[in-house]
């Protein structure tokens, strides 16, 4: 094998290996949390913006008519290596959301794909 064929064979890249991975936290509280979630929320998304590997977040949230907070808290990062880091040592967003009151049972995540 020539060196340019090694070179090459290092280059590819899978095409499911280019798209970034989220960790999508979706949780359910009582509507007078949601200050308290939010201002959190603000600050943990502050932090994760400067972290190495952290493309983007987002929060999508609504209130149901039984005063609940239905929200779904995204963290989308470059790379595999990344987001299990973080979830190892970083402050996940499940661990703030329980400092914040919200129950295990109340609390899912899944680490997922980006593949638009």
């Amino acid at each position: 094998m020539s060196v340019q064929s090694d070179q090459a064979e290092r280059d590819y890249h899978y095409e499911t290996e280019l798209h970034p991975f989220a960790h999508i936290v979706t949780a359910s509280f009582p509507a007078e949390r949601w200050s308290a979630i939010f201002y959190s929320w603000m600050s943990l998304k502050a932090y994760l913006l400067g972290v190495h590997a952290v493309e983007n977040v987002r929060l999508y949230a609504t209130e149901s008519d039984e005063g609940r907070v239905r929200a779904t808290f995204v963290v989308v990062f470059s790379t595999r290596e990344a987001v299990a880091a973080w979830v190892e040592s970083g402050y996940p967003v499940e661990e703030m959301l329980a400092a914040n009151g919200v129950g295990e049972s109340d609390i899912n995540s899944v680490l997922a794909r980006d593949l638009s």
